[in-house]
């Protein structure tokens, strides 16, 4: 009997993970429609201990919201850059647990979402 449910579960958690995978691929479709932004770039992805930013707009921002969230939405770093065209950042990831992270950066005319992945 438990061989079976075993088996059930199994599958059952196979099929969740590819579900899930499949609607992330979308999600960072539809967060990245936006002319605002010429390049945003998360390297390396995978990262282990720290993340690298590279940013640059198609007009001067006034304002540059940036936020690290993990997939439940909660915010875990947050910076704000004033009157900024272009950006080369780093963050340290040291003190956050392994998993799906997105890195959102949004400014007075968009917002632009990537994601990575934080693995030690």
């Amino acid at each position: 009997m438990y061989g079976f449910l075993d088996c059930v579960f199994h599958y059952i958690f196979i099929i969740i993970d590819r579900l899930r995978k499949k609607i992330a691929l979308h999600l960072d479709f539809f967060l990245s429609l936006s002319d605002t932004f010429t390049l945003l770039e998360v390297s390396p992805n995978p990262s282990s201990k720290f993340a690298n930013l590279n940013l640059a707009l198609v007009t001067k921002a006034k304002e540059c919201t940036i936020q690290i969230m993990d997939a439940s939405g909660h915010v875990h770093i947050s910076d704000k850059v004033i009157k900024v065209k272009n950006i080369t950042k780093t963050f340290d990831l040291g003190n956050l647990t392994n998993g799906l992270y997105f890195l959102k950066v949004s400014t007075q005319t968009g917002v632009d979402t990537k994601r990575f992945v934080l693995c030690k």
